[in-house]
């Protein structure tokens, strides 16, 4: 009868695997299923998510910085952050556009097998553009297009109060301290006004069948922290 892998199990084999196969290229375990090497001032990670069944799994790929970890520890109310950058193997093939792959397993050998693939797949995508950004200036410039920056597309973004802040603490750590203070400001700022929401999107006040939205208290937090950084006095 086949045996079907546990979650524990999973963390287990996975951890195996992945250190025997990464460890020579410099990366080690950083938290559960995460791994990562140190770089100028950041970390390249990679991390394993099983799904539900624990039948299947995908590898997010990008970019820590372990400045910013106390800040988003509070912001996320204790829990660990993730990358500021990431995208899934599979997702790399044609320039972005590809489709992330699913590595299917069952038993703790198929488990094992699939490594074999990872390690090719992360060899051929991931390597080359992780390649890209040498040093911290670099990553931080990914984030600004990656997340805040102007779409391709021409399209507009909707306000993004924690996408600005950690922008602004990330040209902090470049000593771009005028700069810094912009970004922080428009982050505190768009945290005073009211949101309103409909069908799950940000809309103007005003709109039809939208709904004003309460703060969350991840937003509370975030403002709390902005006020430090912009020398506020409590409120």
């Amino acid at each position: 009868m086949r045996k079907k892998v546990t979650r524990s199990e999973f963390r287990r084999i996975a951890t195996d695997e992945v250190l025997t196969r990464f460890g020579p290229l410099g990366f080690t375990e950083y938290d559960a299923c995460a791994f990562g090497r140190e770089r100028d001032a950041f970390i390249e990670g990679f991390g394993l998510s099983p799904d539900l069944s624990v039948m299947q799994f995908y590898v997010s790929v990008g970019f820590l910085i372990p400045a910013l970890w106390d800040r988003e520890r509070f912001i996320l109310g204790g829990h660990s952050p993730g990358f500021e950058i990431s995208h899934r193997l599979g997702h790399f093939r044609n320039n972005l556009t590809g489709l992330q792959t699913p590595y299917h397993f069952y038993t703790a050998s198929e488990l094992r097998a699939c490594f074999n693939k990872v390690y090719t797949d992360f060899e051929e995508q991931a390597l080359p553009w992780l390649e890209k950004f040498p040093t911290l200036e670099d990553v931080i410039a990914e984030y600004y297009r990656y997340r805040i920056g102007p779409p391709p597309g021409g399209e507009k973004r909707q306000p993004d109060p924690f996408g600005w802040a950690i922008y602004g603490w990330m040209l902090e750590e470049l000593g771009r301290t005028e700069e810094s203070h912009e970004w922080l400001t428009r982050s505190y700022e768009q945290l005073r006004r009211t949101t309103y929401m409909k069908d799950g999107i940000t809309v103007a006040e005003g709109t039809k069948g939208s709904q004003a939205v309460p703060p969350s208290p991840e937003q509370q937090r975030l403002n709390q922290l902005l006020r430090q950084s912009l020398q506020m006095p409590k409120a």
